[in-house]
């Protein structure tokens, strides 16, 4: 008695799946990935009247400027100073033009007030990165600098920054336009808040005092 197999059929080749879909563009739009996508996605769907892409970059924005932030105290850190620290020293560096700064000049170029910055300055006398010397024309009046170590540390800082944030753009760069792009999208939507600056650091509040001094400090 022979056992008689039934044979299926060969099978033929069919269209693997997304064979048939055009491989995305470099600069196509992403489904959200990860848990700010996930949020992005959750916030979607309770308040689905709100525009889905402008959402999602006001998420992302806010998600790189901590990001960023957290890169930044990191490689302050190593020197023994932190983020507000290296901003202070930015600004005094961008200021100073070769010459001293008045505090007076820092505070209303960083949104703080007199007593902050007066604060901050001292931080950074104790530490040897920054001085105070007296003004030639007005024994009253003092300025501040940046001392050679001060000049060091800074410079360091901000090449290891600029390092780290040139891996993060990698991407970017295979996109349409690159990072060029990018820039001017930003600056344009930038330059909305313009009118809005300076602001008035007694009627800052403290989120608005951070987010004034890293902009001023890294302003070019």
């Amino acid at each position: 008695m022979h056992n008689h197999v039934r044979r299926s059929p060969p099978r033929t080749a069919g269209p693997q799946k997304g064979a048939d879909r055009p491989a995305p563009a470099a600069d196509e739009p992403r489904e959200p990935a990860g848990p700010l996508g996930r949020l992005v996605a959750n916030w979607q769907t309770l308040r689905p009247d709100l525009e889905p892409t402008t959402f999602s970059i006001l998420m992302h924005l806010g998600h790189l400027s901590i990001a960023f932030g957290r890169v930044l105290q990191g490689v302050a850190e190593e020197f023994g100073i932190g983020q507000s620290d290296v901003r202070l020293l930015m600004a005094i560096k961008r200021d100073q033009g070769g010459v001293p700064v008045r505090p007076s000049e820092l505070s209303a170029r960083l949104a703080l007030t007199r007593a902050t910055i007066t604060y901050r300055v001292d931080r950074l006398l104790d530490l040897g990165l920054a001085e105070r010397i007296a003004d030639p024309t007005d024994r009253r009046a003092l300025f501040v600098r940046l001392t050679p170590r001060g000049e060091e540390v800074l410079g360091t800082v901000m090449s290891r920054y600029a390092a780290v944030a040139e891996t993060k753009f990698a991407d970017v760069d295979e996109m349409e336009g690159g990072r060029a792009a990018l820039e001017r999208r930003l600056i344009a939507i930038a330059r909305r808040f313009e009118p809005e600056w300076p602001m008035d650091p007694n009627k800052a509040g403290a989120d608005d005092r951070v987010t004034v001094d890293h902009l001023a400090g890294a302003a070019s």
